[in-house]
């Protein structure tokens, strides 16, 4: 029997690109003028990681006293992060693991809480060598529920146990290993919980650590077969 290949699961925002500061940006921006809330970005944290809709649902019942109409917060937020998304950058090592992975011919998707159209968005700008995406607009529960990496890995058509999943969030990490997927964690330097991330495989500082390919898919007993 030939060795598995192993697939490639990536999450997008403050992973492949650095768009947390723009969605906090954002979100308080919307918030401060539709709703009058003033919200740190240490407030808004805790809400990294998962869907629009989820964020601005937990908002409204975070904050009643402001009436906060979820579905219209939703709609404004990414009305406004579609008319910024090309200023959003690349997070360094980013296009660089992606073309190791294409080089590599390791299928490659990309599972987001974001919807599909952003996603498109940001393939397209930075014109990112990903054709299989999934959004966890698509499913029922946003991270940490396993959702959106099991839709990701259906259209691999791979098994969970085959794919290594990249996070920067806490929730996403909760998702991927409840999918039963081995998982490489590169949180924020500045993450106030750092040891929460201890439940990955493996931790990266950047996504440039994780450039030697061969070093850890042999780890979760993946072969490694350059093109």
């Amino acid at each position: 029997m030939p060795p598995r290949k192993g697939n490639a699961i990536f999450d997008m925002d403050g992973l492949l690109i650095n768009s947390e500061p723009v969605w906090q940006s954002v979100e308080q921006a919307v918030l401060k003028a539709q709703y009058g809330l003033h919200l740190s970005s240490a407030e808004l944290a805790r809400y990294a990681g998962t869907s629009t809709s989820y964020v601005s649902l937990a908002l409204a019942r975070d904050y009643p006293d402001h009436s906060i109409d979820h579905i219209h917060l939703a709609f404004c937020i990414l009305e406004e992060m579609h008319r910024r998304i090309e200023e959003v950058p690349l997070m360094p090592g980013a296009r660089e693991l992606l073309e190791v992975m294409r080089e590599g011919d390791i299928p490659v998707a990309i599972a987001s809480s974001s919807p599909m159209s952003l996603i498109d968005a940001v393939i397209q700008t930075h014109q990112l060598p990903v054709y299989i995406t999934a959004s966890a607009t698509e499913v029922p529960y946003p991270k940490p529920h396993p959702a959106v990496f099991l839709l990701a890995a259906q259209r691999l058509g791979a098994e969970a146990w085959d794919c290594i999943v990249w996070e920067d969030s806490l929730n996403g990490v909760i998702a991927a290993k409840s999918a039963g997927m081995g998982v490489v964690a590169v949180p924020e330097a500045d993450h106030p919980t750092p040891e929460k991330f201890a439940i990955a495989d493996l931790i990266h500082t950047s996504l440039n650590e994780s450039l030697n390919t061969e070093t850890y898919f042999s780890m979760f007993g993946m072969a490694w077969m350059p093109a």
